[in-house]
């Protein structure tokens, strides 16, 4: 549903690149950098579940923004 509210939404994708609503916010992530890749790692994993053909593209664009927080994390 997430996906495909973005892919309809196209405008808003730039916000994806900012941070929330993919990357872990919130008070039970402030200075728990483990918790945060532990979570990352939860999200790319169910992102990288969705198999809709009309998805892979928002998708793909999700997964890549996370691996680079997670990067960034290390």
């Amino acid at each position: 549903m997430f996906l495909e509210e973005l892919k309809n939404h196209k405008d808003i994708v730039n916000i994806i690149r900012r941070g929330p609503p993919l990357y872990p916010v919130g008070d039970e992530y402030v200075d728990r950098f483990e918790a945060q890749k532990s979570e990352i790692k939860l999200r790319i994993k169910a992102l990288e579940s969705i198999k809709d053909k009309d998805l892979i593209e928002i998708r793909d664009e999700c997964i890549k923004v996370l691996k680079e927080f997670l990067k960034f994390l290390r």
